[in-house]
């Protein structure tokens, strides 16, 4: 019986550092900071890209899906908004992030 949960823990650490391995090295996140015109202040957008979707993506295999998501500061002004509202911010916010990662200078 000791052995098997000698095992069990093995496996339950093994599985944890994999989990921080590719949390670390397999994604990659980037701050890309921005100027929102419209509203006259600066807006920051975290990107997390797994490595090798990015390299398919850069090879034509397929598009990068884009998921918007809301900060912590916006969903106190969201839940005043419309649904419709949220919707439409929603659709923004994804439209922006789509067009920064398809327009992105290639960093050597």
């Amino acid at each position: 019986m000791k052995r098997a949960i000698a095992m069990f823990a093995c496996l339950c650490v093994l599985a944890g550092g994999e989990y921080f391995a590719i949390s670390k090295w397999a994604i990659r996140h980037e701050t890309l900071n921005l100027f929102d015109s419209t509203r006259h202040r600066p807006v920051s957008v975290d990107v997390a890209v797994r490595r090798d979707y990015e390299m398919k993506a850069n090879n034509g295999f397929w598009k990068l899906p884009v998921q918007p998501f809301m900060a912590a500061s916006d969903s106190a002004r969201a839940s005043s908004m419309s649904a419709r509202a949220v919707r439409r911010a929603a659709t923004k916010r994804r439209r922006v992030i789509a067009h920064l990662l398809r327009h992105r200078p290639i960093a050597a």
